[in-house]
This record gives structure tokens, sequence and C-alpha cells, in this order.
């Protein structure tokens, strides 16, 4: 009410000025896992290039398990299952092989997604325009910031509710919540979101009307259901990525296959092992079984 400064921290850093931040650690480990903490843009690159190398994985990962002689689905059918009684190393492998096989469309959807948000504009969107059609959201800037809007926040407010209430009375859909009002000085233009009932995820807000800072009048409205079919798969990809729909079901979910990622990546890291040691092993065997090793073994 009065503009007062309480006090600040900034989001994410664990050490602000030597000071040890407890209330950032949920913060820092975000950081962590949308770019390993490291600075724009290079967290993102990085993680953006492994996103795309898991896609490619997961084909390559299903199309090594595919049987290559007839009767297909009889010789695919135990690359879904665990043998029982096998040895320690066809167990691991079984576990391997069939949980990438049942999670393969959600590991597909985990990893896609991840390269839509890493690297939107120079991989995921080149490819996906070529089958679904998008739309340009995004709203071109002032050739100068206006940091000196004519209408105040209230005015601003006041003016969003009602045309989102116009919008949603035309449309019909039901309004759940306001959730926030930012002004963007670049923009020249007031953010009004709320939670309606056009929104893909079942929490949070996705339901934008912009305004125009100097004469109020609405410059756009974004509704995540009525949007273009590739603005529409990518909001359903994003929405599936962090776990905002399907409450809570599909939370736990999520956190399961957390887990089972992991699983994944130690079990494949160590059958890879085994089979480059069986490999070492066999070609020391067929150096010391070739003609003439015998020989250069007494000679020594």
């Amino acid at each position: 009410y009065t503009g007062t400064y309480l006090g600040g921290r900034k989001w994410g850093q664990l050490l602000d000025g030597g000071v040890w931040r407890r209330e950032n650690i949920v913060p820092f480990i975000w950081r962590l896992h949308e770019a390993l903490a490291l600075p724009h843009p290079w967290g993102k690159l990085f993680m953006g290039v492994v996103a795309l190398l898991w896609t490619l994985d997961c084909f390559v990962g299903v199309a090594l398990t595919l049987p290559s002689r007839s009767h297909f689905f009889a010789r695919w059918k135990p690359a879904w299952t665990l043998k029982p009684g096998a040895s320690t190393f066809r167990r691991i492998f079984d576990l391997h092989r069939a949980f990438g096989l049942w999670c393969w469309l959600l590991l597909l959807v985990f990893a896609w997604s991840s390269v839509m948000l890493n690297l939107r504009t120079a991989v995921y969107q080149p490819l996906m325009s070529q089958v679904l059609r998008f739309e340009d959201t995004e709203l071109r800037p002032l050739a100068q910031p206006d940091y000196h809007p004519r209408l105040s926040w209230r005015e601003a407010h006041t003016i969003g509710q009602a045309l989102l209430q116009g919008e949603a009375a035309r449309r019909g859909f039901q309004i759940h919540a306001q959730d926030s009002l930012w002004y963007r000085p670049a923009l020249g233009a007031y953010l009004y979101r709320s939670h309606t009932a056009r929104d893909i995820r079942s929490h949070g807000a996705a339901s934008d009307v912009w305004i125009d800072a100097d004469t109020g009048k609405m410059i756009a409205i974004h509704l995540e259901r009525d949007a273009a079919m590739g603005n529409l798969v990518s909001e359903w990809l994003r929405a599936l990525h962090t776990g905002r729909v399907f409450d809570p079901v599909y939370r736990v979910i999520v956190a399961a296959l957390g887990v089972g990622v992991a699983i994944l990546s130690a079990t494949g890291v160590w059958i890879w092992w085994k089979k480059r040691a069986a490999r070492t092993k066999a070609q020391v065997a067929t150096q010391l079984n070739a003609p003439g090793a015998e020989v250069l073994s007494k000679q020594r």
C-alpha cells in the first residue's frame, strides 16, 4: 500500500552476499533441474542437447527390442516381461528393457517436451510446424520501453476483469480465479491472467488478456484450449511435463517415473559396462587362439 521497501532476495541463490539462504533450497533445485544451475544460455542449451539425444534414444531403444524374424508379436512378447529364474545379468537386462517398453510413450513425452522447453525455436517448432499449424502469440515490442503508462494498476485490473468477463459470457466458459496482473514496459501493455475453464492445466492460470496501457483496449486474448493445434499440443506437452493435469494420480505417476528414469540410466550404464567387458574378454581369447599365438607364447 505504501511502496516501502521491505526486503528482497536473489531467487535460487543459496549464498547471497556470503549468507546462507535456506529459503532458496527449492528454487535452487528448480534451477538445477532446468539448466544444471549453469549461466544462461549455456545451461538450457546443454539440457536441450541432452533432451534431443534422449528423444532419439527412445526410438533407438524400442528398435533394439524388435524381432527381425517371422511371428513378430510372439517373439516380441518376451521383451515386455521378466524371465523367471534368470541370472543376475538377465534379470537386470529384462528389467531395463521391459520398463523402457511399458513406459515408452511417457518417456517420449518427457524427452520431446524437454526439447520444446530448451530448444523451442532451434529444433522443436521448425520440426513440429511441418505437421501442425502454429499461431504467433508474441506481442511486438515498442521502439522504446514505456515506463509511465496512463492507466494505473487498479484501473488496468478493473478493465482486465471486465474484458475477461465479457469474453467468458460471449464464448460460454467459466472464470475460476484471478491470478495476476503485470505491467510490461517493453510492450506498453498490462497482462491480466486468470484460471478459467479454457485452461488445460488443473491448477495455476493460463488465460491471458493483454491490455494497452494507455488506451485500455484489449490487444489480445490467449486461451489455451482455443489455440492453434501446434500451440495446443505444445501446451499439453508443457502441462504433462510439469505435472499440472489429472491431479493427483498423474503427479504420483510422474514421481514414480522419475525414479524409473534413474533406474533406467543406472541399469543402462551397467549393461553397457558388462557387455563391453565381455567383448574385451572375447577379443583377448580370439587373439590367444589365433594361428601363431602358441608359437609366439613359447618364444616368450
